[in-house]
């Protein structure tokens, strides 16, 4: 459901983009590999976002979980909690509460084998304004009077996100992440 593609290139970053980006830059790479055949070398990688931090193990993880629509769906909620925890001012999360949502997400991390390596605020990928015009996550949460409303608010924006992402982006993965170490 995802469209994940072997980036040209062994190590660096991993590049969110636009499909239509992504076809432009997939004809310009036929067009090298014909001109000098074994030639794979372009001046530039596809536009997009670069992926870094928190986000690049949000995609890592869905890359990880791509055979499965229901795993992705856990991936990207466990993301939207993640957020929620670190980003979100709701009132109910400064209750006893907030330790059902803690709980949610070690145990979907556990389930899911996901970890996040670097500190950051920002856990659901970067999506062009005209993609998601709606409120973000951390936004959307305000009116949530309890958990019930907190995971049904989490639950809509990442599967309308995640379903955004799938119609709308390509991910260029770093050949390490597709065929592991060299030698």
């Amino acid at each position: 459901p995802i469209r994940f593609r072997a980036a040209p290139y062994y190590e660096g970053a991993l590049i969110q983009c636009l499909v239509a980006e992504a076809e432009r830059y997939e004809r310009e790479r036929a067009l090298a590999e014909s001109a000098l055949p074994g030639h794979r070398h372009l001046w530039q990688v596809p536009e997009g976002y670069k992926l870094s931090g928190a986000v690049l193990d949000t995609a890592l993880g869905l890359f990880r979980h791509r055979s499965s629509l229901e795993s992705l769906r856990k991936v990207y909620r466990l993301a939207g909690i993640m957020e929620c925890l670190i980003r979100s001012s709701v009132p109910i999360l400064r209750t006893a509460l907030i330790r059902d949502v803690f709980n949610k997400a070690q145990a979907l991390k556990e389930e899911l084998g996901m970890a996040w390596r670097s500190g950051s605020e920002v856990y659901l990928l970067p999506l062009h304004e005209r993609l998601w015009p709606g409120p973000r996550l951390p936004d959307a949460l305000k009116g949530a009077k309890s958990l019930k409303e907190l995971y049904q608010v989490i639950e809509g924006e990442t599967a309308g996100q995640l379903d955004a992402i799938m119609a709308n982006y390509v991910f260029y993965v770093p050949r390490i992440f597709v065929r592991g170490p060299a030698g």
